[in-house]
Order: structure tokens, then C-alpha cells, then sequence
């Protein structure tokens, strides 16, 4: 019999958010794991006195700035569409990443986006746990197996090694939410609904790779269950179909944008070579055990990556990502690992922990580079645009799913009949044990990997010995939770469940809540604007700042200028615009970073070209000697110095250079002899009302009003080009006195509008029809969705 066990035992979800999230809500402290004092100018040249996690970087970059514009955007009674403080000008709402509609991010980022993130990521941990427990009730499991299953789901490792970069917390957690709904279309019962809305609050989430695997994992569950019931699972499967796409749907209004980025992004799938050389050895699963085996971030002590080459034979610089505590940590905590030992040996459901135990095992396949890693790059979409640790999601939610069974095994008393897994079910297993054995084995065939591994092996065992003060304890602990949990096990019936399941909970929650608590150290917050860089850079004339940095690439790292109003050619973000990127590697390939990290520019031949002048820079700074005056104000070996060619963000031109070939036209711009003051450079069958080799003429441009998606310039000339340095995108749009005109791509990647002689006004404004579209087919999925709702329960009433 199944123990009802007390209803506010729930609570468990919230309370262990706040533990987790405790230091957030201290005044002054912010859920940005790395320091900014870490990094120049505000380094200071000492010690911070708080550990500080390089690795979650994009918390300053990406999170921070990104909120910090939704909220400025949204107190202005605006969405927040286009970005015009990073590369040049970023649509910022189709960016998904950005949440900047995400129903459970958008009120935080109103009323404050900088502690929020923390309450934000508490919120959707407990939803995670919540939502798990749910599921696996709906799921015929017991209050206590739910419970502890929620638990294992919320505090994962994947989660926790990424707050800090929420997407993945924010899709993630509604894949119970998915599940539930999917079981709810088997059943043909109300619960069917949950799946539409789970579908659209994970892709609203941010993150598509993981939105993607959710679905898919949530069509594999129904798909299976569908056959076992034969033609009337079958019958369900097209209702299945229709409800995700009406989640679709719902989302459209962030969906139909982001797929228009996409369209126009630089960032491709990435050859199948590139993943498997990205993929991680084996001895990596040593971290589910013992999370810092391999050292920490935190202390700056992590090895795994130097010495993977001895495993693997990848040098660092052949691998597209390197191996990072973030990406290769299976960390979990010993106690689901038991629990899962234990669903599989003798739980009750044998087809349910059967296809939560081959989801584990293929997502460790992929994960570790077999030939499932090729079949997931070839057939999941979007998986090639990312990188395969993202598929440990697959793992973690299985783990969690598994650990319930497992404690219902111990829990549930009366006698049952346990079939034994059919055939093909453990055919499979034996083949994915199978491939994830294989490369352990063929190492110790081959006399070149046996030579690797046992170096590596010696120079483990002498880093694990200079550092077993600290690795002791946690090898101990661990020890001594499988102990613990090897007993819960095997422990007599006569121990309550609800004691047992109160210590389950506390063997999954106390070293989680530790490997997070580590991992993502809470910082005061940051304090912004008091360096001489920083107030020189605000004070500037409304130019745009540039790097040319050969050893300090971090220097004012990108996009958080904009926090102070500085406008900056650089940027980070999940995506970068096609044209743009395209410019910056013709001048210098090593400055873009798998076309989505534009930190700084590498090569100082920067300077000699016209491109700076192009993109309207005033301030460059760089750890170099350049041929231009130098400010006072510097930090370490950057300087500041003051661009004496800068161009004005607007101006006119009186001679236009048609191209058909763009990358003939990027080498134009970029050669010495090409002065963006007098010409421009248009596609080949432009409107333009003059032809090439027509005089320069004498014109001003004067900009009367810069909002993010409306600029207003007043133009005297007797006729011309005005050219731009804001970057071109779908939904620019020119009037010139109230009249509409072309905007036109000049200079192959920014905008401009062809000028008649006299004075006039020229007017762009950004009008996003993608999310027009996209707002349209949300609504109006919304009404069907309502209505269908609304006449199946007026059907019940009667």
C-alpha cells in the first residue's frame, strides 16, 4: 500500500529555493557568480576578498545587460525590439534568449533586473521540483517517490551549474509540465491542456536546444505508451501533434522573431567533426560522483581539460569548445545513482523505468561521442548549433525520473508481479552499454592510447595527491551518502516511509545545495561607472567605443557598456547578425568567437583600414601602441585613445560604388585607398540617384531625435547618400518628409536613404513585422485554444 503521506510535505520545492537562493536576498548582494572586480578596470591590480566563477561569465554579459535593457525599456512603456548600444544596433526582442517577454522574467526585469535574477531563478527551481512531482504522481507513483523525485529533478546539476545563464532553468523546468500534459492526451483526459501551454513556456524560456529535446523526450514517452496500447494510442497521436503545435502557437509572438534572426544570423550548424572532437572521455563520469575530482573553478584548480588530450588525443586548440567544469560535470549527487540501482533492479513499472533507463544511457552515448552523438547531431534540430553536453539535460530528467522508482521500490509493501524487461528492451541496453564501454576498451587495445592513458593516469594520481586536503572530505562524504543510501535500500520495511523519505530528501538536497552553493558564489552588487574609462567613455560626443586588444581581450568586456549608456561596435550574444560578423572577420578573423562572442580585435592592422571610421567609433581601447592621440585615462597596459577620423553616426556622401560580389566589396572597405567620407558602397541595382564617379557634394546631416526604434535627421545637401553606421535589418523603414523611400544596404551591412537636393527630413523606424505576425497567430491560437477549453467544459456542466 501507498502511504497518502500529508499534502503540505510540497513545500519541500519552495523552501529548498530559498536555501539554495538564501545569500540573493541579502541587501546588496546579486546572483552573478563572477566578481566583477575580477575583471579590468575594475580589477584594481589586488585580490577580491569573495571567490568569484570565471566560468559563469555570461551572467555579467549576457543576463545582466540584457535585463537591465528590458527593464529600462519596459519603465518607458516600450518593448524593448532593438538594441542600438551593442554591435552597432541588435534586434534584442528576437533574441529569445534575452526573455524580454517571458511571462515569469518580464515583472522581475519591471521592478528591478538586477536582484531579480536571483528570485527569478528560486522561482523556477521550485516550479521545476513542483512540477516533477506532479508528473510523477500522475504518473501512478506515491507521495513519497514524487517527493523525492521533484527534489532530484530540482536541484540537478545542469540547472545549477547554469543559473547564472537562466535560459537553461527557464526551459527546463517545464518539461514535467510537457510530460504531464502528454500523458493527459493518452488518457484523454483535461490534463491534455497543460501540454500547449508547457510547449510555449518552454520554448518562451530561451533556450531552443533544450526546448527541443524537451519535446522530443515528451514524444518519445507518448509515442511508447501510444504502441503498448495499441490502436487506441495510436488514435491519440495526431491529438498530440495539434496541441504542440498550438504551444507553437502561443508562442509565436518570440518564436515567428527569433526564426527571422536565425535567417539572418552568422551562426550555422557546425560540422559533425567539430562535435565529435567536442565530445568528452569517459573519466569524465568520475565528476557524478565526486563533482570537484578534476578541481574547481572557483579556486582556479580545474585539470580535466589540460590533460584530456592524453585520453582523447584532441589538442585544446582542435577542440571548438574547451572542456569546462560547466559542460562535463554528470554531478547529481550518489544518492539518485542508488536510487536509479535500485528502479532498475526491482521497481514496479518495468516499461516506464525501462525508457527512462535507455534515455539515460542514449544521452550519455551522445554525450560521450559513440555514433548516437552523429545520429543526434543529424536528427535533433538545432542540436548542431550548440554543443552535446546540452543533451545531459535528457540525463538529468531521466535521473529524476528513476530516483522516484526507486524509492517507490523501497516504500511500496505489497507483493507484486515484476515481469522481466522484454527482449528488444534489453537489447538495446546491452548495445548502449555496449558503445559507452567501447572507447575505454578500444584505449586499452591500442598501444599509442594505453601510452596516453597511463600518463594521464600518473599525472591524476600526483595532482589528486598535492590536492587531497580538500579532495579527502568530499571523497568522504561521498562514501558516506552511498553508505547511507546502500542502507535506506536495503533497510527493513518496518522504517516509516515518511522517515525514510525525509532522509532520501536530505541525502539528494545537502550535497547539491553544497555543489551549487559553491559553484554559484552570490557577489555585492556590482557598482558601475566610477573608473576614469568609464567616465571618460560616457562623457564622449555620442561615438562608439572599440577594442584592439592582443592580451587583455576581457578589458571592459562587451555589453556592459551599455549599462552606462555607451554605445560599443562589440557584443556577445547567442546569435550575430550575418553582414556585420562577415565585416568584422574580413578585417580580422580571430576577432569573432563561433559567430556570436565579438569581444575585441585581435590584429592592431585594425587601425590602418577604414573600418573604425565606418563604424562611427570615437574611443578605441587597446594594449597597443597606436597612431593616434592617447587620453590620460587607462587601466594596467590599455589605454584609451580618441579616434581623429571618426565619422558622425549619420552623414552624406556624394558618390556611390556599386558591387556584385560582397566579399570583394568587404576587401573594398577595407583597403587603405577607400575614404567612407566621400563614398559608399551599395549592391548592384540600388535606387541611387547618382552613378559612380559623381562629384562629392557639400551637405550636413544633424541627428534631431535618437530613440532605439525611431531616429529623426535633419539633412542639407545637394544630393547624396546618407549613410549610416547602424546596422541593417528586416523591419528599418526610411520616410523622407513624411514620404516613404528604400532604405537601402550601404557599406554591406549598415543602412542608408537616397537624399534629394534641398533640406529635409529623413526618418527611420524600426516596425518588427515578424513579431506583428507573430503576435497575430498567438492571439489567435490563444481564441481557439479558449474556445476549445471553454466548450469542452460546458460539455462536462451539462
Amino acid at each position: 500500500m501507498r502511504p497518502p503521506g500529508p499534502r503540505w510535505a510540497v513545500l519541500i520545492f519552495p523552501f529548498l529555493a530559498l536555501v539554495f537562493g538564501w545569500e540573493a536576498f541579502r541587501p546588496g548582494y546579486v546572483f552573478l557568480p563572477t566578481a566583477v572586480e575580477t575583471l579590468p578596470p575594475w580589477d584594481g591590480g589586488g585580490p577580491i576578498a569573495r571567490p568569484s566563477n570565471p566560468l559563469m561569465l555570461d551572467g555579467l554579459t549576457l543576463t545582466l545587460p540584457a535585463r537591465a535593457y528590458n527593464h529600462e525599456m519596459l519603465r518607458q512603456g516600450a518593448l524593448p525590439f532593438w538594441n542600438p548600444r551593442i554591435f552597432c544596433g541588435y534586434p534584442h526582442l528576437a533574441m529569445i534568449q534575452n526573455n524580454a517577454l517571458y511571462p515569469l522574467s518580464a515583472p522581475f526585469d519591471l521592478v528591478d533586473p538586477v536582484t531579480s535574477i536571483g528570485y527569478a531563478a528560486c522561482l523556477h527551481l521550485a516550479l521545476a521540483g513542483l512540477l516533477m512531482f506532479l508528473f510523477l504522481r500522475r504518473a501512478g507513483l506515491g507521495r513519497p517517490a514524487a517527493l523525492v523525485g521533484g527534489v532530484v529533478f530540482e536541484l540537478n546539476g545542469l540547472f545549477l551549474v547554469r543559473l547564472s545563464a537562466p535560459s537553461y532553468l527557464y526551459s527546463g523546468t517545464w518539461l514535467p509540465l510537457l510530460l504531464l500534459g502528454g500523458r493527459g492526451v493518452l488518457e484523454g483526459s483535461r490534463a491534455r491542456w497543460a501540454l500547449p501551454a508547457g510547449v510555449a513556456l518552454t520554448v518562451l524560456g530561451g533556450h531552443p536546444q533544450i526546448a527541443v529535446m524537451a519535446l522530443a523526450l515528451t514524444a518519445a514517452d507518448v509515442a511508447g505508451h501510444a504502441l503498448a496500447r495499441g490502436g487506441a494510442g495510436g488514435r491519440r497521436l495526431p491529438v498530440f501533434v495539434v496541441l504542440a503545435l498550438a504551444g507553437l502557437g502561443l508562442a509565436a509572438y518570440e518564436l515567428v522573431p527569433f526564426l527571422e534572426l536565425l535567417a539572418h544570423s552568422a551562426r550555422d550548424v557546425l560540422p559533425l567533426a567539430a562535435y565529435r572532437r567536442a565530445s568528452v572521455p569517459l573519466a569524465a563520469v568520475l565528476q557524478a560522483l565526486v563533482p570537484d575530482v578534476f578541481g574547481h573553478p572557483v579556486d582556479g584548480t580545474y585539470w580535466f581539460d589540460r590533460l584530456a588530450p592524453l585520453l582523447d588525443g584532441v589538442a585544446p586548440g582542435d577542440r571548438t569548445w574547451a572542456l569546462n567544469y560547466t559542460g562535463e560535470n554528470l554531478f547529481t549527487g550518489v544518492a539518485p545513482l542508488v536510487l536509479a540501482a535500485a528502479a532498475l533492479w526491482r521497481a514496479r513499472d518495468r516499461r516506464e523505468v525501462a525508457f527512462w533507463g535507455l534515455a539515460a544511457l542514449a544521452s550519455l552515448a551522445v554525450f560521450f561521442g559513440t555514433p548516437l552523438l552523429d545520429l543526434a547531431w543529424a536528427l535533433l534540430p538545432g542540436f548542431g548549433y550548440s554543443r552535446p553536453d546540452r543533451i545531459l539535460f535528457v540525463y538529468m530528467a531521466a535521473l529524476s525520473v528513476l530516483a522516484a522508482h526507486g524509492v517507490e521500490s523501497t516504500t511500496v509493501v505489497e507483493a507484486v508481479d515484476r515481469p522481466r524487461p522484454s527482449l528488444a528492451t534489453r537489447a538495446v541496453a546491452f548495445l548502449l552499454i555496449a558503445l559507452l564501454a567501447w572507447p575505454a576498451l578500444s584505449g586499452v587495445w591500442r598501444p599509442e592510447s594505453r601510452s596516453g592513458l597511463a600518463q594521464w593516469a600518473r599525472s591524476a594520481a600526483s595532482l589528486w595527491m598535492a590536492d587531497r586536503a580538500r579532495l579527502a572530505p568530499e571523497v568522504v562524504a561521498a562514501v558516506l551518502v552511498l553508505s547511507a543510501a546502500l542502507v535506506l535500500v536495503f533497510a527493513p520495511r518496518r522504517i516509516g516511509p515518511w522517515p525514510r523519505v525525509a532522509v532520501w530528501v536530505a541525502l539528494v538536497a545537502v550535497p547539491s545545495l553544497w555543489f551549487g552553493w559553491r559553484f554559484n558564489p552570490a557577489q555585492p552588487a556590482p557598482r558601475l561607472g566610477r573608473t576614469p574609462t568609464e567616465v571618460l567613455l560616457a562623457q564622449g560626443s555620442g561615438g562608439r567605443i572599440a577594442r584592439i586588444l592582443a592580451r587583455e581581450p576581457l578589458f571592459f568586456p562587451p555589453n556592459l557598456p551599455q549599462l552606462l549608456g555607451v554605445d560599443d561596435v562589440h557584443g556577445a550574444s547567442a546569435a550575430g547578425l550575418d553582414g556585420y560578423v562577415r565585416l568584422l572577420r574580413a578585417a580580422d578573423p580571430a576577432a569573432v568567437m563561433l559567430d556570436k562572442y565579438f569581444f575585441a580585435f585581435r590584429d592592431p592592422r585594425v587601425a590602418s583600414t577604414p573600418l573604425l571610421p565606418l563604424l562611427g567609433v570615437e574611443f578605441v581601447a587597446a594594449d597597443v601602441a597606436l597612431p593616434w592621440p592617447a587620453t590620460p585615462v587607462g587601466s594596467g597596459r590599455v589605454t584609451i585613445f580618441r579616434v581623429p577620423s571618426s565619422r558622425p553616426r549619420f552623414y552624406v556622401v556624394g558618390q556611390a560604388e556599386t558591387y556584385d560580389d560582397v566579399a570583394r566589396a568587404r576587401a573594398r572597405l577595407l583597403s587603405p585607398d577607400f575614404d567612407p567620407a566621400r563614398s559608399a558602397l551599395v549592391p548592384a541595382g540600388a535606387a541611387v540617384p547618382f552613378a559612380k564617379g559623381a562629384l562629392p557634394t557639400t551637405s550636413s546631416a544633424a541627428i534631431r531625435r535618437h530613440g532605439p526604434h525611431e531616429i529623426e535627421i535633419d539633412v542639407e545637401t545637394a544630393g547624396g547618400l546618407l549613410v549610416s553606421s547602424e546596422t541593417a535589418y528586416p523591419g528599418w523603414e526610411s520616410e523622407v518628409d513624411g514620404r516613404p523611400a528604400q532604405t537601402l544596404l550601404v557599406n554591406t551591412a549598415f543602412r542608408g536613404v537616397a537624399v534629394p537636393p534641398g533640406h529635409h527630413r529623413i526618418r527611420q523606424r524600426f516596425v518588427p513585422r515578424s513579431f506583428v505576425a507573430g503576435l497575430a497567430l498567438t492571439v489567435l491560437t490563444l481564441a481557439v485554444v479558449g474556445w476549445r477549453m471553454g466548450r469542452e467544459m460546458r460539455g462536462r456542466a451539462r
